[in-house]
């Protein structure tokens, strides 16, 4: 067994290693999680950009905004539907109707946010077609100074 000797005290290189191979391969897990289960795939032809939403905003697609209540209330794209992936069952129905024949744009708080992507996943299950996701989000609409409504 090989010895590493410093400060009179015997460290375990064998050990040393194992340890930071587990911790290697435990960050390479978390990864890959987050990679496949936190951050569902979505083709690029869902996605749209700042411009993208900002003139869809302007022709009148609805716009979902999945994020809790509070923050809806600091503030949101003006017109914007809030409900959250948790509240799809009960407002499925405020949403059909608020649809017709508009295109939808889920818009979350940045691109980092998985609501979105899952009210995405869930309007499809409903049967709704060409839901797209405003991958910036609020953040970056505030950002580039656009109108919002709400806040305090």
């Amino acid at each position: 067994m090989a010895y590493l000797w410093e400060d009179g005290k015997m460290m375990r290189v064998r050990r040393a290693l194992k340890e930071a191979l587990f911790l290697l391969l435990l960050a390479s897990v978390l990864s890959l999680t987050d990679f496949l289960v936190f951050r569902p795939l979505l083709s690029s032809s869902e996605e749209i950009t700042l411009a993208e939403a900002k003139s869809l905003w302007e022709e009148g697609a609805l716009f979902i905004d999945p994020r809790p209540l509070f923050s809806y209330a600091e503030g949101h794209i003006p017109g914007a539907f809030q409900c959250s992936p948790a509240e799809i069952e009960w407002k499925i129905e405020e949403i059909r109707r608020r649809v017709q024949g508009r295109k939808v744009i889920i818009c979350c708080e940045d691109a980092l946010c998985s609501q979105g992507k899952e009210m995405v996943e869930l309007l499809k299950k409903e049967g709704m077609e060409g839901v797209r996701i405003f991958k910036g989000g609020f953040e970056e609409w505030r950002e580039a100074g656009y109108p919002e409504e709400g806040g305090w």
